[in-house]
Parts: structure tokens; C-alpha cells; sequence
């Protein structure tokens, strides 16, 4: 975890627009009733909070050794569809996650650490960025594959699980081409399928219908990087391709380039890249 250390200092030093605390206010209030909606995706409060906090512990350690602070709100009975995050001063970092995000259907307990990764990605993804401390949309996907997801994973008893997973053929034959080691290619279906299933949840609150399968679907290319949210189907594709880059947690992430600690066309790599359906790739 110690790549994003740096940026801790940096942003310990120089931040100075937290998202507005009323925003996490509404986001606490908002369509909360009395009793909790059914749970679409078989996830439980007790799923929902040992996932949830399984990030926390594992991020919170390296944050507070820098004099920072999370606080962490996991709200359950809230029925506002919502993940977010922010600061709430140059000290303390603020996460926000619904219960009904977690009960959304087609979500899964891997795809609800992807969403936590997420947001922990938004801090600590690196370039590009949607705001002066926010990485890009696309970007916090692409930490949460590439970096997030492969840390908390590594060597998790329930890796081999991950073969039972329905997973597009060509992803498994690329998983283990990239990935000789079983550890590490259960590890690679697992956060290829948690972001698929994370964007099949979020296209199915809007579409109330089965998008059916989001991996490998042939889409066009940006013209320039967007930051805002790429399409249901380009976040499947960022999963996958972040799940198949090769440079893991122990390479650090760059704040001042978007091709170190990534894969990148400019450092040779041919695969793994972020997808140009959001990225279009800066040559420095």
C-alpha cells in the first residue's frame, strides 16, 4: 500500500476543496424509511459490512500513519442508491456507501469491494483527474483493478472459487496467458467479473432489464479522456483490462505521470491499457 504515500503528504499539504459537507448530508437522508427494501442480489447486512470494512482495515493503517483520518459511514437501511467519497478537511477522508447499492441486483460481494476500491481510487488512482484531488472516473475503475483488487485478494481461501464463475472465455484464456501462477489468475477472473457485475448493477437500476454479458463488446473511442462516467459497458472493459495488467500493488503509483505505475503504450506494454472508450492516451 505504501505507493500512495506520497500523495497522502501532497495532499495533507495542499488540499483545499473538500466535497461539500452537505452532500454527504443528503446522501444520509435522502429516500431513508423505515423498513429495509428486499435484497435483490442475496447480500446481507452482515456481507455488506464485512466487505465493506475488509477495505477500511486494510487502507486505514497507512492513512492514519500520516496524521490523516477515514471516516467511514456504512448505512444499510439508506434506500438511496449511492456510493461517494470526499474530504472533509485537510485531515480526514469521508466514504459513504448504501445499503441499497448492495442490494441492487446482479451485485455481488466481489463486486461491492470493486465499488469500495472505487472510491479508495479516487484518492489514490493518479492521473487523470476529474477535479485538483479526484482521479477520473475511468481511472478510479482502473486503481481499483489493477491495484486495489489484487492486494486484498492476494492469496484469499476463496481464490479458487473464482473457477466457478461465469466468465467470458476470452477473458479466462487471457487471465492465464498473463497470469502462469493460479493465485494470481483466480485473482484476475475474480476482479474481471467484480466489474462486470458492478456495471451490470448500475445498468440494470436504470434499464430494470438484464444487459446480459458487458465483456468484449466492441465500442468506439473518445476523442479526448472523459472523467465523468464511461459507459456501463467501457467500466466492464476497464475492469478486465486493469485485471490483466501486469503492474501489480508493489509499483508505485505516479501523480505527476499517467504512464508510470500502469500499464501504458509509452512504457512498450500491448495489453492491459486503459480502454480508449474513456482513456485517450497522453504521450508526455
Amino acid at each position: 500500500m505504501r505507493f500512495f504515500l506520497t500523495f497522502l503528504l501532497m495532499m495533507n499539504s495542499v488540499l483545499a476543496c473538500p466535497v461539500e459537507p452537505h452532500e454527504f448530508m443528503l446522501s444520509q437522508m435522502r429516500g431513508f424509511g423505515d423498513e429495509v427494501g428486499p435484497s435483490l442480489s442475496g447480500i446481507t447486512e452482515d456481507d455488506f459490512k464485512d466487505v465493506l470494512l475488509r477495505v477500511k482495515n486494510h487502507y486505514e493503517p497507512e492513512v492514519k500513519a500520516r496524521g490523516l483520518e477515514m471516516e467511514y459511514t456504512l448505512d444499510w437501511a439508506n434506500d438511496w442508491f449511492n456510493a461517494q467519497t470526499g474530504w472533509v478537511n485537510e485531515k480526514k477522508i469521508r466514504f459513504f456507501f448504501s445499503g441499497a447499492l448492495a442490494r441492487g441486483k446482479f451485485m455481488t460481494k466481489d463486486a461491492l469491494m470493486y465499488v469500495a476500491c472505487h472510491e479508495i481510487g479516487h484518492h489514490f488512482g493518479g492521473l487523470p483527474r476529474k477535479s485538483r484531488w479526484a482521479s477520473a472516473e475511468g481511472q478510479a475503475d482502473y486503481f481499483a483493478a489493477v491495484k486495489c483488487m489484487r492486494d486484498l485478494l492476494k492469496n484469499d481461501p476463496d481464490n479458487q472459487k473464482a473457477l466457478t464463475l461465469e466468465v467470458h472465455e476470452a477473458v479466462q484464456n487471457m487471465c492465464r496467458k498473463v497470469y502462469p501462477d493460479d493465485d494470481d489468475y483466480q485473482i484476475c477472473l475474480r476482479t474481471a467479473k467484480a466489474g462486470e457485475d458492478m456495471a451490470k448493477t448500475f445498468s440494470y437500476r436504470r434499464t430494470k432489464s438484464d444487459p446480459g454479458s458487458l465483456l468484449m463488446l466492441e465500442q468506439e473511442p473518445v476523442e479526448k479522456t472523459i472523467t465523468s462516467y464511461p459507459t456501463h459497458a467501457c467500466r466492464a472493459e476497464i475492469a478486465y483490462q486493469g485485471a490483466i495488467c501486469d503492474k501489480g500493488p508493489e509499483i508505485p503509483v505516479s501523480f505527476s505521470s499517467e504512464s508510470e505505475g500502469y500499464c501504458h503504450e509509452k512504457n512498450g506494454d500491448t495489453f492491459g491499457m486503459r480502454p480508449k472508450c474513456w482513456y485517450l492516451p497522453v504521450v508526455e
